[in-house]
């Protein structure tokens, strides 16, 4: 496991991953011209496998470009969900292909139903695609309830988001829609786990001004406070400062704050800061009285740090919980264990690790949820 784990942070993994992609398209390309061959012969796989190159090397130019025009968005939506089609088409045709060989092998004689069997991969490819892009935009609600002991006099309703990503796809229907479910949900206080932008740039957000105004509509009684992840813009970026601003979202960077029940300490995301951030021992050093203290931090990776520092419990996302399969069990690999998804305990230390809100680049969520998490705080 942790040699799987190594290799996947070698700087080859790239090019292992190019030269993959390069054999799948190619794969993928033979049998899409087979299925089609009844329809429109093109005599040969190159036409096929030719403009899925051009069309890779198309999108793949597109992905850091910040154009937030109708026609823009459409054309990465469907080319983002091309990809997921590639990569379901690729896993059921592996599927039909053996099937095809246990057919011949059981009946003992050559049964030739692979171009059926591959229509149907790719019928179902296309289905769960459609099924991961409309999924992705419905809410999971996940509670937990959390003992705090002595320390806390009256119970505390958080509720945790995490990794929005607004930009190009997650707009201001998903963030309204969300906010309306947070409220019927009569929280103390909102927490923001980090990656409320996608791809580092407020920019690629089309919808801000609505945004704004979805999210200062969020009903609390003590407030709503966010941290950074990975994916956020610089704390020094103005278009970032003015939306914290104009959302009534308190961004606490290396910083704490007193709350009625508890001590709420934000921490700089350990990716973002390029681990330049300030030691948990040293932000709770200025904490007085004997609260508990619920941490923010954007990844699970501070969670031991936490539990050294006697932090009640921590709240994290970053992880997605691999937003869609077969990535999460890829996803699960990587994470060690208690860093991936759910509830964790390390001694009196809990930690709350959210799947994410929202979705990132490929807008599909397939064995996931986009999650809304209710933590209550309990004497």
């Amino acid at each position: 496991m942790k040699c799987f784990r190594r290799l996947l942070s070698w700087d080859s993994f790239f090019a292992v991953y190019f030269l993959g992609y390069l054999a799948a398209l190619f794969y993928v390309s033979i049998r899409m011209e087979r299925v089609l061959e009844g329809l429109w012969d093109l005599g040969s796989v190159w036409p096929i496998f030719g403009a899925q190159l051009i069309f890779t090397a198309f999108y793949a130019s597109q992905m850091k470009r910040v154009d937030t025009s109708r026609i823009a968005r459409a054309v990465s939506m469907a080319g983002y969900l091309y990809f997921c089609f590639l990569l379901y088409s690729v896993c059921l045709l592996l599927c039909a292909d053996l099937l095809n060989l246990l057919a011949g092998a059981l009946l003992s004689c050559l049964i030739d139903i692979h171009v059926f069997l591959w229509s149907i991969a790719f019928i179902i490819a296309a289905g769960v695609t459609l099924y991961g892009s409309l999924h992705a935009r419905q809410f999971r609600h996940v509670s937990y309830t959390i003992p705090c002991g002595a320390r806390l006099d009256n119970s505390c309703r958080i509720v945790l988001l995490s990794d929005l990503h607004i930009g190009l796809f997650v707009g201001t229907r998903h963030i309204a829609k969300m906010v309306d479910e947070v409220n019927g949900l009569h929280p103390e206080l909102v927490v923001i786990a980090g990656d409320i932008f996608n791809n580092g740039s407020v920019g690629e957000c089309w919808e801000l001004e609505s945004i704004c105004g979805s999210l200062q509509n969020l009903r609390t009684t003590q407030g709503v406070f966010a941290v950074l992840g990975n994916h956020d813009p610089s704390p020094a970026d103005k278009q970032l400062q003015a939306f914290f601003k104009n959302a009534g979202i308190h961004l606490l960077l290396d910083d704490s704050v007193e709350l009625p029940e508890i001590c709420l300490v934000g921490r700089d995301d350990l990716l973002r800061s390029g681990g330049k951030r300030l030691p948990l021992a040293e932000l709770l050093a200025s904490v007085t009285g004997d609260k508990p203290v619920v941490v923010m931090d954007h990844s699970p990776d501070g969670f031991e740090e936490a539990a050294q520092c006697g932090a009640s419990m921590v709240l994290s996302g970053h992880t997605h919980r691999g937003q869609f399969f077969p990535v999460t069990l890829l996803t699960k690999l990587f994470h060690p264990p208690g860093h991936f998804y759910g509830h964790t305990q390390l001694r009196n230390t809990h930690g709350i690790i959210s799947a994410g809100t929202g979705y990132f680049q490929l807008p599909i969520r397939v064995g996931t949820d986009s999650e809304i998490v209710t933590i209550e705080l309990i004497p």
